[in-house]
């Protein structure tokens, strides 16, 4: 079978999602700047690709600036990394760890979901994000030009349910709809794939997310979503669409969500 460009692309994805489908690294905040009119948070977390390779000590950081009349006001996204000798290197690492790349995602999206809404109004209703994918190293090129950094990046975010993704160049621009709501709607999808999305995410997040079948079910099938955090019970309750709220299960303070999705 003669293989064509797409898919050489499709497989070549799937392969950058063999070393990223592992747990994120761990992170905490940094640092955090509230001003009139920007508002910059910075994270960090230690990243070591195996016990040979070298340490490092990565900074991602969201910014907002109302102030610049160049651009449409979005969080931009932009990290640099520490060890083996560098220091404040944009993202030049050369591990090509792509563990660390969903890490960056993750905490994107921690943001987006725990950070954001406490902020300003102003700040909250801010959707949009940007960020620049450029390659370390001509080996993460591969045929037809395309930056494998970037087909991570782009197929990280689509798994985690960002919306309006396009390219131009290395740069990468995507939406984050504020609140709950996209996660409640994702583990309300009448689409199977985009359920799992919704619970990779919520544990991502630490929203304790569980997703059992039930032996309900003729022409859809049935699933409970069990979750120990009544946030995100009450956001996905709150929906309207038919979802099926359980009781809460007092032996194991457990809310209990049943849903159906298409056969």
């Amino acid at each position: 079978m003669k293989l064509t460009k797409q898919m050489l692309f499709e497989m070549i994805e799937e392969g950058l999602l063999d070393y990223a489908n592992k747990e994120p690294y761990p992170y905490k905040v940094a640092m955090e700047r509230d001003g009139a009119t920007f508002y910059t948070i910075q994270y960090e977390f230690m990243a070591q690709k195996d016990n040979e390779s070298p340490e490092f000590e990565y900074n991602v950081e969201l910014e907002l600036d109302l102030d610049n009349p160049f651009e449409e006001p979005s969080w931009h996204v932009n990290f640099i990394a520490q060890g083996a000798g560098r220091k404040n290197v944009l993202s030049a690492t050369a591990q090509d760890d792509g563990r660390v790349t969903k890490t960056i995602i993750a905490i994107i999206f921690d943001f987006a979901f725990k950070k954001r809404p406490k902020l300003r109004p102003k700040y909250a209703e801010i959707e949009k994000f940007s960020a620049s994918a450029a390659a370390e190293k001509q080996s993460e090129i591969v045929p037809g030009g395309r930056n494998r950094r970037l087909i991570l990046y782009k197929r990280l975010l689509k798994n985690f349910g960002a919306q309006n993704i396009s390219i131009d160049g290395s740069d990468i621009k995507w939406e984050i709809p504020s609140g709950l709501v996209k996660l409640g709607s994702l583990l309300t999808s009448d689409d199977l794939s985009n359920v799992e999305q919704g619970i990779e995410l919520g544990n991502t997040l630490g929203y304790d997310v569980e997703l059992k079948r039930t032996g309900s079910g003729f022409r859809k099938k049935q699933y409970d979503i069990f979750t120990s955090n009544k946030a995100l019970y009450s956001a996905v309750t709150s929906l309207d669409k038919h979802v099926s709220a359980g009781p809460v299960d007092p032996q194991n303070r457990l809310f209990v969500i049943t849903i159906e999705v298409e056969g």
